[in-house]
């Protein structure tokens, strides 16, 4: 499979810019603020609500519907904070927005519309909802195949979740205080005996960015949320006024496949629902296929959202680096440089910095982890050369040296965390890489819990504490599952070594359903020697979960809330 530097182009006609077909016009008024841009807010609420009578929740939608943020306001906001911090070389913290947006489970549209409309949507994950499908993405469950432990989810009581985000602490509160504010002055109606006010709180996740040295880290220690795609489309008729900024030279040969290093575009049709939205060609980056007309038709300009409450178990994560150390020194001289932070960094597939091992292979460096587009230049397959960038790319040039090729996975083992979820250019199970990034999502995520001081030496403080996993896709079946199922959750894919040898599970989030819950992880000491690591232990432990849809807000205001 050739290098995305040699894809060829393809000679399809049709308008086009800079020999790629032309990038729809997204209706950023009409899509909710967190599904194309993201919220990238320091702290964020999530309320979970049970509907208990329809019609007073219709009334609230209306009253909350001019207060969802759209796509629009979070691309103003953004580009507004891209050119402050690029004049003063710094990040402001006096720009403050807070900002809500909204989503339906199955059950929730039920009770606004009716099951016909539910039956309408194409999504048969949706309909069921995660709970029943936890075996399939192997959550621990009960005989009856319910999850167990979850605190949000199970019960099939959640209908509603609002996603409240603040860069203010202070004004975070006010904001949900100000919607429950609203809820509760609802006009009671009677249902069944029982007066009711249309919404009842069913539960309340605050999350928040980890503080000082740490911010942008989860509880583990790592730099979260580097790798992110971009998503195609125009955000006004110029023809190059993107959503996703193009800071790639033109005259690069990456520049039609990528925004930025490492960074691949990708087709909207991907995380929206319209047929005015192509979606991604599996043979050719650059030309699309044609989308098909959502059903139900209000359902153009909204996006299916996954949520998973992840709970970390940092003290054990950290006890297993110690004592899997010892035990592979002990057995593999050659490994006497090894250390628990390089053990762990080699399960993530990037240094606690956010500095991949791709370029760092022995040691951290904070400087590449800070310089956000040098720490995603890298591929996997073929060695990495040098992007060229626009004048105006914000960061240092990027000196570091280049990451090399790594089609064996010796420096990068197969099953690290982040060549499970982003094969970059890895030939795949599914065939060459062009055939990956439909599988890509929109990450949204925050941690919650009690910060540690030190992550990498948290002793034994095993307080509730771990990560806010939200993303947005056009199908949670062929993008969210598959990647669940298919990839993390497999010893085998998304490829494994020559020889039939078993790459393991992702180590951070893979899940074994069978066989006692035995999950193991490979590294590559050479080229004939392969050592298996038996992971006996889940230190990422899903508690809660559930599949939403986004609606667009003309949905919210002509469907959901008539």
């Amino acid at each position: 499979m050739a290098s995305p530097r040699t894809l060829a182009v393809s000679s399809e006609q049709g308008p086009s810019v800079g020999g790629v077909q032309e990038e729809p016009l997204l209706e950023i008024q009409d899509i909710q603020g967190n599904v194309l841009v993201g919220f990238n807010k320091d702290h964020q609420t999530l309320l979970f609500f049970e509907i208990t009578e329809a019609l007073a929740v219709k009334r609230w939608l209306r009253v909350i519907a001019p207060h969802i943020t759209t796509s629009d306001e979070a691309l103003a906001f953004a580009r507004l904070f891209r050119a402050m911090r690029s004049r003063r070389g710094i990040e402001s913290g006096g720009l403050i927005a807070t900002w809500v947006n909204i989503a339906f489970t199955r059950t929730g549209i039920e009770k606004l519309t009716s099951s016909d409309e539910v039956e309408r949507f194409q999504s048969d994950a949706f309909k069921i909802g995660m709970a029943p499908r936890a075996g399939l993405l192997g959550d621990p469950t009960d005989a009856g195949g319910q999850p167990l432990g979850w605190v949000v989810g199970a019960d099939g009581r959640c209908d509603v979740l609002l996603i409240v985000a603040s860069d203010s602490a202070s004004e975070l509160s006010a904001e949900v205080s100000r919607i429950k504010d609203e809820i509760e002055a609802l006009q009671e109606t009677v249902v069944e005996g029982a007066a009711a006010r249309g919404l009842r709180l069913i539960f309340e996740q605050q999350g928040d960015d980890l503080e000082g040295d740490l911010a942008g880290h989860e509880h583990f220690g790592f730099k979260d949320g580097i790798s992110q795609p971009g998503v195609r489309g125009r955000v006004s008729a110029g023809p190059h006024d993107f959503l996703t900024p193009r800071l790639i030279d033109p005259q690069d040969p990456l520049a039609p496949l990528f925004a930025r290093p490492g960074q691949p575009l990708i087709w909207p049709g991907q995380f929206l629902l319209g047929e005015q939205y192509p979606v991604q060609n599996t043979f050719d980056p650059i030309r699309p296929q044609a989308n098909r007309a959502p059903e139900p038709p209000w359902a153009a300009n909204g996006s299916f959202l996954v949520f998973r409450r992840l709970r970390q178990d940092v003290p054990a994560f950290w006890r297993f680096m110690h004592d899997e150390v010892a035990r592979l020194v002990a057995k593999h001289p050659s490994l006497a440089d090894l250390t628990p932070e390089r053990l762990a960094s080699l399960f993530v597939g990037r240094w606690p910095s956010g500095a991949p091992i791709m370029r760092e292979p022995l040691h951290d460096n904070p400087d590449l982890g800070d310089q956000k587009l040098a720490a995603n230049n890298f591929q996997f397959t073929n060695a990495t050369n040098a992007v060229a960038l626009i004048p105006s790319a914000a960061d240092p040039a990027d000196t570091f040296p280049m990451a090399p090729a790594d089609a064996d996975g010796s420096r990068c083992p197969f099953a690290s965390h982040i060549r499970k979820v982003n094969t970059r250019d890895d030939t795949t199970d599914q065939g060459g890489p062009e055939r990956s990034l439909p599988k890509r999502v929109l990450r949204r995520g925050i941690p919650y819990g009690t910060q540690l001081e030190t992550p990498l030496n948290p002793g034994n403080d095993r307080s509730d504490r771990g990560l806010l996993f939200l993303s947005y896709q056009a199908s949670i079946e062929s993008q969210f599952e598959f990647l669940t199922t298919d990839w993390i959750n497999s010893t085998i894919n998304p490829r494994g070594y020559p020889g039939d040898v078993a790459a393991g599970h992702d180590p951070l989030i893979g899940q074994q359903a069978d066989d006692g819950r035995r999950r193991t992880f490979t590294l590559r000491l050479d080229h004939a020697t392969f050592e298996e690591i038996a992971l006996p232990t889940e230190w990422v432990i899903t508690t809660g979960g559930g599949y939403f849809f986004a609606p667009s807000i003309t949905a919210l205001k002509t469907v959901l809330a008539s």
